[in-house]
């Protein structure tokens, strides 16, 4: 009836559902303005909540930790399988081929779920076909950093990017009706223009889904232990025993470390090419808590920050505080 009265009467003015030409720029500008502030918003203040109360274990990560948080999974097996052979856990032989020795005592469960691809001999290829116990490793390494607070909660960061996903949609969609209701007022550069913070929110949530996030203490840790890598020029492993300094300069700087020292044959039978990264040599020593806020400290570094063989550093400790 009311569309009836309307088709004989006509439609006053102030009813138009057209806009008034010289505001709607203006309004489109107050419209993306507030949906860019919104945005950001959320984006700042949620995402440094993620994981942020004070971890519940204040240790150092252990190398195949710290090569997961510098070049993620595959270079972490690699790391570990390493330090699992010069601990004297691995054993390999002539043809490159990996076997537990049988020993498992002092294994934290990561390193236990890689045990179990060599418990029969295997291949690099081999160890890396075996999916279940790499997925296991894995979920016990990023458990172990979370506690540790080194990298942000998987399930709150997917949360927070789902959440993120489905405001950048919203905000799409209307922006784009607003223009196109106003007819792109200032051209359709303006709508491209008003879509720019949605859609990066929109393409950096599934980057962040897709990766693990370290934390500002997991930062300043690995950048900590990259700098103390940095000062020297060679760690020796020459006298055959465990050397935790070799393993996090493997863990930071790749295979090559190990040229020029008796390990230098086992880079071969570990070397993936979808996972080892190369490198150059380096050590660790020195480091304390204070060097880059709370955590624990280095024990046993032989050597100076002067440069220098390193000797048997038991790691650098300790994180910046979130």
């Amino acid at each position: 009836m009311l569309l009836l009265i309307l088709s004989f009467h006509g439609v006053p003015d102030r009813m138009l559902l057209t806009p008034v030409q010289n505001s709607g720029a203006h309004n489109i500008f107050i419209l993306t303005s507030l949906i860019w502030i919104f945005l950001a918003a959320y984006w700042i203040f949620k995402y440094r909540k993620i994981s942020s109360d004070y971890p519940a274990d204040k240790s150092q990560p252990v190398p195949y930790e710290a090569a997961y948080m510098k070049k993620g999974r595959n270079h972490a097996v690699t790391v570990c399988l390493f330090d699992l052979i010069q601990r004297g856990y691995i054993v390999v032989d002539e043809a490159k081929d990996l076997t537990a020795t049988g020993n498992t005592e002092g294994l934290d469960r990561a390193e236990n779920a890689l045990i179990d691809t060599v418990r029969v001999k295997s291949s690099i290829g081999g160890i890396f076909a075996q999916r279940d116990e790499l997925n296991r490793f894995e979920y016990d390494t990023l458990r172990s950093l979370t506690v540790k607070g080194l990298v942000k909660d998987l399930k709150e960061t997917d949360s927070f990017c789902k959440t993120l996903r489905k405001l950048a949609v919203s905000s799409i969609i209307a922006l784009t009706a607003a223009n196109l209701y106003l007819e792109f007022p200032a051209g359709e550069g303006m709508m491209l223009f008003s879509l720019l913070v949605p859609a990066i929110a929109f393409i950096s949530s599934y980057v962040m889904q897709r990766t693990t996030v370290k934390t500002n203490r997991g930062k300043a840790y690995l950048t900590h232990l990259e700098n103390k890598i940095a000062d020297f020029n060679h760690v020796s492993g020459s006298d055959g025993h465990y050397d935790p300094a070799l393993s996090y300069a493997v863990a930071v700087l790749g295979m090559a470390v190990l040229a020029g020292t008796i390990f230098s044959g086992i880079s071969d039978a570990i070397y993936y090419p979808g996972g080892a990264l190369q490198g150059s040599s380096g050590g660790c020593s020195g480091c304390s808590s204070s060097d880059i806020g709370s955590g624990s400290s280095c024990s046993g570094c032989s050597s100076g920050d002067s440069g220098g063989d390193s000797g048997g550093c038991s790691g650098c400790g300790g994180g910046g505080g979130d």
